[in-house]
């Protein structure tokens, strides 16, 4: 199955088509991680230009809390914390290029092109807070947060591609796919599309019943630990 989409942006310009395969991500108890292939085709495209993409995938959003560790006596604990409010928690950006030699840093800024200048929703979070830069290289490091900035591989003048590769940490739900075409520094055309996440079999109805029956869930596995501890406990006593 495929998404596709169609938006024209600005009105009587180009005109960008995506299509999004698979259209759904399904994660199972052997679920290891997995990747999804965004293809572009720019419709009204003019001869004369040359044109640049950029494909930003953002997952569901989420409040994050980010402890900073400081030594104290020779130790290190954790002295501080904060917490960013509707993160995603997944986000990938590809470009065809450099993003610096796409548009200028002003445009991109405004365009939410780039990790630093997508991340926050909150636009008042100074990109030089350390704790703003933990919660990135920690992400980065996690391959929740990717940036390839020549990731985007032009097939034909008009034509691209991309994969995306999703980590076995991906949270179930829709994820946002928005293709964004430059040509001279400008933004000529854009689309969004999704595609979604879910669990199935055994995941699905552990993920359904820690939901809807969270206190039965509860005390299932209270009692699965004990009977795995007293277990272990009489291997042990024999060995």
């Amino acid at each position: 199955m495929v998404a596709v989409s169609l938006q024209c942006y600005p009105a009587g310009a180009e005109e960008v088509i995506a299509t999004v395969a698979p259209s759904t991500i399904s994660i199972g108890s052997n679920y290891s991680g997995g990747s999804i292939v965004v293809f572009g085709a720019i419709a009204h495209n003019q001869p004369s230009r040359s044109y640049d993409a950029v494909v930003v995938v953002t997952g569901p959003r989420q409040d994050l809390l980010v402890r900073r560790k400081e030594r104290v006596l020779g130790v290190w604990v954790n002295r501080r914390s904060r917490t960013f409010a509707d993160v995603p928690s997944f986000l990938a950006v590809f470009a065809n290029r450099p993003f610096g030699t796409i548009a200028s840093v002003d445009t991109l800024l405004q365009h939410r092109i780039g990790l630093k200048h997508s991340v926050f929703a909150d636009k008042t979070v100074d990109e030089d807070d350390p704790f703003a830069t933990n919660l990135i290289r920690t992400r980065i490091d996690e391959s929740l947060y990717i940036e390839q900035p020549k990731g985007v591989s032009f097939v034909s003048p008009a034509v691209f591609r991309v994969e995306i590769p999703l980590p076995k940490r991906a949270l179930i739900g829709a994820y946002d796919v928005v293709l964004e075409i430059f040509a001279g520094g400008a933004p000529v055309a854009q689309t969004r599309s999704t595609f979604n996440v879910e669990k199935v079999g055994v995941a699905q109805f552990v993920a359904t019943a820690s939901i809807n029956y969270s206190l039965i869930y509860g005390l299932a596995t209270m009692g699965m630990a004990l009977l795995t501890g007293w277990i272990a406990s009489i291997a042990f006593r024999r060995g």
